[in-house]
């Protein structure tokens, strides 16, 4: 294998190991030599009629399955407030397929309030398939801090079933599986339901059972709207919390009690523990004291619960099965080691392909601009990540330490403002919510002026008793426990929670099975100077964390990013200035790096940037201004305004490409200049569609006539190298502009609103005209000597109806130009719909571009060097399908990102391969290459035009769909260019006749 081809291999090999482990990137989380999952946390645990487990752990934002062989089938992280991912999984139901529906959570950014509850369902292999259900939250109120009101999922007759508890009842919803028509079956009204139920259950569309947090289970018969008890805590004389419920048929009931810690079974009136500390090894005094919190019993009998460590499986009198990890499956095992194998082989093509590209690319020389500028970024990114993970670890302990010392505070301070003798009135679990309760509730909440305010809408409080040496939680500021039940918090003797028994305020962090804390906990006195509870004050550290690692990654975004900007734009400012003393030697004629159309690159940039400042939203400014338009889609409207932009800079290619061809290129600048700035001027001032859509209309008009003007100076150089570099030039240029603007523009849009981003642009173009038109002044036009034609109307006609350039418009340059929408239209959107910010958008149209900027011009000469311009515009047609291709496949932020970067690779090389093949054309000298030149720009624009409409058409059909048939039929045109084409003594490039 030639030097070349393994080149060519170690990049493919590259892009399929790449995607290989990203796709498996989170077996890295635990570590390359671990080959088993330990449980942290758990919360909740279901088993299959199959044997399957599945299991919520690590504080709610992990959910595992174990398979029934007890291996690790698939495990979901959360965490996230992504679409298609969640939060905190509060609970999970499988169905017969074994397809996961998972209650997700979705909090605040300060992670206090709930404010969006959804059912996700997950296939047997774990990958997401559809969100069932969606409620969203707008008000804030304490019964939903950190707590939804959608509870007691359930598979029943190829239905989903779930229960939503309100403040006035109860409502019983349904899904069908097969077809996700949702309804709501039943409701039965009960006053402050969300605050006094535990737990409720469905036995039949006529009869629920619930569990009260008085301690009462209560039969529910929905035909005569009555209350049947069929157990009360308080007619035992030992302490009883039922806490949740289990049945198959209604009769048998199981429901765990948490102060007896044990699972009991209620038959008629007769109850009996099944499963209780006394079930474990005698032998380990560890397992004396578990609390089993949560169950499910399913159709094989099987009861599944855990306890802080462990999952527990549980029939027929005895415990069958305990495990608290869960080894990798042969699958997992084997991908694992291959995650060795291809990180290796990754790390060895890495190297190849950098030796290769120095060495042989690059002639172990890199050219001056590609070698400053990684050095300024290496240099600025290096030390400006150093600087601000100081910069964020002291803000991060400044700031926990300041919350740990308001917490306590609080802590001290809140107890004084209670009347503290009332605790002595509960002494039940009946006096939940009684008079006394809600006196001390109402109090709480007052002292926190009810999460109201900037200060304290994010703490929460709860207070707990000690009874017995043992800790009860008494109340909750979401009202999520009754006022008896058990936490194992106590009997440490450095624990907090016995120190402030103590008499002591104690500030710490902590994780349990609901979340991750900071807080402060003291003790609060009656009047007599007797301890009766402990006030626990704090706030939730996991969001926290998470939004300071989020802004860590964004400052990092932010200054990358404008390294890369200002680099780009120091890189243009040097290259206008190295023409300008180019310019005033006599021998520049001479020069073969020189070229008075060289200044097409750094003028094209600055005209470029003031309407590129605009590209990342204009989409989305549309979406906020349409109206109904005689019943055209949404979508489809949301494209008119790009659509128009385009046919008007098509209209003013054909208008200025005449003016040009008669030598008045200057005016044609000076008048796009004018136009471009009042097109600018007006799309700020628009307030509904009608004015947008005529201002980006002006707009295009004068980009169009701007941009037909710079064409015309690099087709003036009459030697045949210099104009491919001048037009090389040009078009990095022009991406190197895109990419400018459309950062200062989106982040400018962030930081303020739409309109001053267009009116910033007006000044700006503005600002550029004088340098643009004292430039273009000064250009020695004596130099250049290129042929202008004129040709007459049968010439035109004859030239665009020719089989060559017929079949070359519409089989390469429609498909193509068409393909590169998807960069200026549906990313934005797209991105817009996942959570990205304007900023963001932008930033991810720097990928796009840095890799036509800097690899473009190199893959182009080594193309050129290599092969025919007819070949390297079929590699890059076919490349631009495989980008589409990608997602197509995936429908995800990463694979559109991975299409973007593949478009820029793509687009480096072949949009100028595509303008060589053309102007290398015989017909071409029939009509004149600035005539040729506006022609083909006119395709390219008429492909623009239609493209936004067309994607608004994929949209209707489905992203996924409709982007894969277009990267099909572009696949299809290209496979036909090939033979259509080929006509050997039509085409000339490099001086002899080529395919």
């Amino acid at each position: 294998m030639t030097r070349k081809n393994l080149f060519f291999a170690s990049l493919l090999l590259l892009l399929a190991l790449g995607s290989f482990l990203y796709i498996n990137r989170w077996y890295f989380e635990h570590g390359f030599t671990d080959f088993s999952v330990t449980l942290n946390n758990p919360s909740h645990a279901i088993t299959s009629k199959n044997g399957n487990t599945y299991i919520i752990d690590t504080s709610l934002r992990r959910v595992i399955k174990r398979d029934n062989h007890k291996r690790l089938g698939y495990m979901l992280n959360g965490g996230s407030r992504k679409p298609k991912e969640f939060f905190y999984a509060a609970e999970i139901a499988v169905d017969e397929k074994e397809n996961l529906y998972l209650l997700n959570l979705v909090y605040s950014q300060t992670g206090f309030h709930v404010q969006r509850e959804e059912i996700l369902k997950y296939d047997s292999q774990g990958r997401y398939l559809k969100t069932i259900y969606k409620k969203e939250y707008t008000k804030t109120i304490s019964t939903r801090v950190q707590r939804g009101q959608i509870t007691s999922l359930k598979i029943s007759n190829d239905r989903l079933l779930w229960f939503d508890i309100t403040e006035s009842g109860i409502e019983l919803h349904s899904t069908e599986l097969d077809t996700d028509t949702h309804q709501i079956i039943e409701t039965y009204q009960l006053k402050e339901a969300n605050i006094t139920l535990s737990d409720v259950i469905y036995i039949n569309s006529n009869r629920w059972i619930m569990i009260t947090k008085r301690g009462e289970i209560k039969d529910i018969d929905l035909i005569t709207d009555t209350e049947y008890t069929r157990y009360n805590a308080v007619d035992h004389e030992a302490l009883s919390v039922p806490y949740m419920l289990a049945s198959n048929d209604g009769e048998t009931l199981f429901f765990s009690d948490i102060a007896r810690r044990c699972i009991s079974k209620l038959e008629g009136n007769t109850l009996s523990t099944v499963l209780d500390n006394s079930s474990f090894d005698e032998t380990n005094p560890e397992q004396s004291s578990y609390t089993f919190y949560t169950l499910d019993f399913n159709k094989n009998r099987t009861i599944t619960t855990y306890t802080e460590e462990h999952v527990l499986l549980f029939s027929k009198g005895k415990i069958i099965d305990q495990f608290a990890n869960i080894s990798y499956s042969n699958k997992h095992i084997a991908i694992k080691s291959c995650l060795f194998i291809s990180l290796l082989i990754f790390l060895i093509c890495s190297v190849w392909v950098l030796y290769y590209t120095y060495v042989y690319l690059f002639k172990s020389n890199l050219p001056p601009v590609l070698s400053r500028g990684i050095t300024v970024i290496l240099i600025i990114a290096i030390t400006s990540i150093l600087i601000i993970t100081i910069i964020l670890q002291n803000f991060s302990k400044r700031y926990t330490d300041t919350v740990l010392e308001r917490s306590s505070q609080m802590a001290q301070l809140i107890p004084h403002t209670l009347d503290a003798d009332l605790f002595h009135d509960i002494k039940n679990q009946s006096d939940y919510m009684g008079d006394s309760y809600r006196t001390i509730r109402s109090d709480m909440h007052k002292a926190l002026n009810n999460n109201q305010n900037a200060w304290n809408d994010r703490y929460y409080f709860a207070l707990y008793r000690v009874i017995d040496e043992e800790l009860y939680g008494f109340m909750f500021l979401n009202d999520g426990i009754s006022a008896y039940h058990p936490f194992p918090y106590f009997g440490y003797e450095d624990g907090a929670y016995d120190l402030a028994y103590k008499g002591e305020i104690i500030a710490e962090t902590d994780s349990d099975n609901l979340g991750t804390w900071i807080y402060a906990v003291g003790p609060v006195y009656d009047s007599g100077g007797e301890l009766v509870a402990l006030i626990e004050i704090g706030t939730d550290l996991f969001s926290f964390t998470q939004e300071n690692r989020k802004l860590y990654r964004q400052i990092i975004l932010e200054v990358m990013t404008l390294v890369v900007i200002f680099t780009l734009l120091l890189i243009e400012l040097a290259f206008l200035g190295q023409i300008n003393r180019m310019s005033r030697d006599v021998n520049s004629s001479r020069n073969n790096f020189y070229s008075p159309a060289f200044y097409a690159r750094p003028l094209n940039f600055m005209v470029t940037t003031a309407i590129s400042m605009s590209i990342a939203f204009v989409p989305v400014m549309m979406k906020n201004l349409q109206v109904p338009l005689y019943g055209i889609p949404e979508d489809v409207i949301t494209a008119l305004p790009i659509s128009l932009e385009m046919l008007f800079f098509a209209i003013a290619l054909i208008i200025g490409g005449q003016f040009t061809q008669r030598g008045h290129w200057r005016s044609v600048q000076g008048i796009g200049l004018f136009i471009i700035a009042m097109g600018l001027l007006l799309s700020g001032l628009s307030t509904n569609m009608y004015v947008f859509m005529i201002a980006r209309a002006i707009t295009g008009l004068g980009s169009g006539l701007s941009f037909i003007s710079f064409r015309s100076l690099v087709n003036t150089e009459p030697n045949p190298q210099k104009r491919s570099m001048s037009y090389s030039h040009f078009y990095v240029g022009m991406i190197a502009g895109v990419n400018v603007g459309v950062i200062f523009g989106s982040f400018l849009a962030d930081q303020f609103d739409f309109a001053r981003v267009f009116f910033s642009a007006a000044a700006l173009t503005l600002f550029a005209s004088f340098i643009i038109i004292m430039v273009i002044r000064r250009i020695n036009t004596t130099l250049l000597t290129s042929h202008r034609v004129r040709p007459s109307l049968s010439q035109v006609f004859s030239f665009l109806c020719s089989r060559k350039v017929l079949i070359y418009f519409l089989l390469s340059i429609l498909p193509t130009y068409t393909a590169g929408m998807f960069l200026v239209y549906y990313f934005p959107l797209f991105a817009h719909q996942q959570g990205f910010s304007i900023s963001d958008i932008g930033r991810l149209f720097i990928v796009n571009g840095l890799f036509v900027i800097y690899l473009g011009p190199l893959l182009s000469g080594v193309l050129k060097r290599k092969t025919s311009d007819k070949k390297a515009l079929i590699i890059g047609s076919l490349g631009w399908a495989g980008a589409l291709l990608i997602f197509a496949v995936t429908g995800s932020i990463a694979g559109a990102i991975a299409t973007l970067v593949v478009m820029g690779i793509v687009e480096g090389f072949c949009v100028t391969a595509q303008n060589d093949y053309f102007m290398n054309l015989e017909q071409v000298a029939h009509v004149g290459e600035d005539n040729a030149a506006a022609y083909l720009e006119v395709a390219a624009k008429i492909a623009e035009i239609a493209a936004p409409v067309l994607f608004g058409f994929i949209l209707l059909v489905g992203p996924e769909k409709g982007i894969g048939l277009l990267a099909a039929a572009i696949f299809i045109f290209t496979i036909l260019f090939i033979p259509l084409s080929s006509n050997k003594k039509n085409v000339i490039s490099h001086g002899e006749k080529v395919e």
